[in-house]
């Protein structure tokens, strides 16, 4: 078996289109693009952490650098957003904003209200942030 090399591994990571890093006791780190802490996954066996990139990747409906090169450009923003005072409204448009919605935001039934689902305006500005920060555009 073919040990891989740091520089491979971090290569093979930030290819799923993850961040990757290494931290000084040696763990690698794998994250979602302008993600927090929270979904960060830290191991120190470099298979775990390319096998670790690819999941969260999938999950959330990243699409790679070199697949992103050879794709169309998307024509219209992934998330239409609707400001109705106490509740902002966020309608998932495309697959990439489906995907991520269900890879991530735990939105109870009831606030769906057809295609949109329904956000207490405290909470907006926070999941904005994770939309944005997740390469996902807004409107």
């Amino acid at each position: 078996m073919t040990k891989i090399t740091v520089k491979a591994a971090l290569a093979a990571i930030r290819a799923t289109g993850c961040t990757a890093g290494r931290t000084l006791d040696g763990e690698y780190r794998v994250n979602l693009p302008g993600a927090g802490e929270g979904p960060a996954y830290y191991t120190h066996d470099a298979a775990d952490a390319i096998g670790t990139a690819q999941d969260m990747a999938r999950r959330a409906g990243l699409v790679s650098p070199v697949e992103r090169a050879a794709q169309p450009a998307q024509v219209g923003p992934d998330f239409q957003v609707d400001d109705q005072g106490s509740l902002v409204l966020f309608e998932p448009v495309s697959q990439r904003a489906k995907a991520f919605v269900q890879a991530f935001i735990a939105v109870p039934d009831y606030a769906w209200l057809g295609r949109r689902f329904a956000v207490e305006h405290g909470l907006a500005d926070d999941l904005l942030i994770g939309i944005t920060g997740n390469g996902l555009t807004v409107a």
